[in-house]
């Protein structure tokens, strides 16, 4: 049975009767001096039972929070996700032989963020130039899709100022929030280093900054493979969380097609730590939309719909994975544990509905009957 700590009344309460018990009073006036000194003790009584309350959730790692809970998942190696700067491929055009130097800044049109070339760049035979940036602010703002229009800051003899992504630009993160990393650490704990488990893929892949989900698929691509699936929530959550790129090995595999972009920053990261012999693919679901019709809301509101599709959302969130079934049991328990529903008819999806493999379900869209 649990130890529960005495609030600061019964500390109270229990400071005045002992007081009045060692001098022999009935009670103590609530005015009286010692009745003051009573409240007085409690409190710091309080205060004390308070610090030891904290000391017991640093002892284990489930509860510990701030410098302790880092303390517990550095004894199993692992380390809370720094934020990380976003990069990829730019494409400008201009006149044969012109050079960009490295550091010139570059804005991002549609936010206004700004990036820096990675290295010196020349105009080609073909009047194109090519170069990497990479976004001066760390964080998952500075991701960008392919195709995106960027600017030279200031102007450049020979090279016109507007450009756009020729790939993705990506690879950024926000640092990882206390949760996220308690999570990989209690995940740690459950599941030690199996020399090539499902278990260490899954780990390895979310030590790569903004990972949030990862699915492992044994001899996907045919024998001696592992394919792993993965998603990006929160730092592409511009993207619903796909990953930003094409779909390959690290790029030091000689087995297959390096892949790029997100796909490509997590299979560099599996390369060397893997068991030499597997060839490993990093791969991004494909969106597999699950539509919904919904009769006899009630009650029938802008607010309980919005909070329905967000409670969809999150079951798929949880339930999801590439090539699985979402029942119509879990979108029924989602929709009813919305506050303020109390009545609703699930028309559609009636019967389980199996995505196909590396197709990852997601909600589409809502009919409301």
């Amino acid at each position: 049975m649990p130890f529960a700590s005495p609030t600061r009344t019964e500390l109270a309460r229990q400071a005045l009767a002992d007081l009045a018990y060692a001098l022999g009073l009935y009670a103590l006036l609530r005015t009286s001096p010692l009745a003051a000194l009573a409240k007085v003790i409690a409190g710091l009584a309080n205060g004390i039972y308070g610090y030891v309350d904290w000391l017991a959730r640093q002892a284990i790692p489930v509860t510990a929070t701030g410098e302790f809970r880092q303390m517990w998942a550095a004894l199993v190696s692992i380390t809370d996700k720094p934020a990380s700067a976003a990069s990829g491929p730019l494409g400008f055009t201009g006149t044969v032989g012109k050079v960009l130097p490295e550091g010139t800044r570059i804005i991002r049109s549609a936010t206004g963020g700004t990036y820096l070339t990675a290295a010196i760049a020349t105009v080609n035979t073909s009047g194109v130039l090519a170069v990497t940036v990479e976004a001066e602010d760390a964080g998952a703002a500075g991701n960008a899709g392919a195709g995106e229009e960027f600017v030279i800051s200031g102007s450049v003899d020979g090279i016109n100022a507007v450009g756009s992504a020729t790939g993705p630009i990506a690879g950024g993160a926000d640092a990882e929030r206390e949760e996220a990393a308690r999570l990989r650490m209690l995940e740690r704990y459950a599941a030690p280093p199996q020399g090539g488990a499902k278990t260490d893929y899954i780990r390895w892949a979310k030590e790569v900054a903004g990972v949030t989900r990862v699915w492992i698929s044994p001899n996907g691509l045919g024998p001696g493979t592992v394919l792993i699936h993965f998603m990006m929530d929160e730092a592409n959550a511009a993207f619903d969380g796909f990953p930003q790129g094409t779909d390959g090995v690290g790029a030091e595999e000689p087995r297959g097609t390096p892949a790029t972009g997100d796909q490509l920053i997590v299979a560099d990261h599996i390369y060397p730590l893997r068991p030499v012999t597997p060839v490993v693919t990093l791969a991004a679901p494909i969106a597999y939309p699950v539509d919904y019709t919904i009769a006899d809301l009630e009650e029938d509101s802008s607010a309980n719909r919005a909070a329905i599709a967000t409670a969809l959302d999150g079951m798929f969130l949880r339930e999801g994975a590439p090539g699985g079934t979402i029942y119509p049991n879990m979108s029924n328990a989602a929709i009813d544990g919305v506050a303020g529903v109390t009545r609703f008819t699930l028309v559609s999806p009636a019967a389980p509905v199996a995505a196909p493999a590396g197709y990852l379900p997601v909600r589409g869209t809502i009919t409301w009957a």
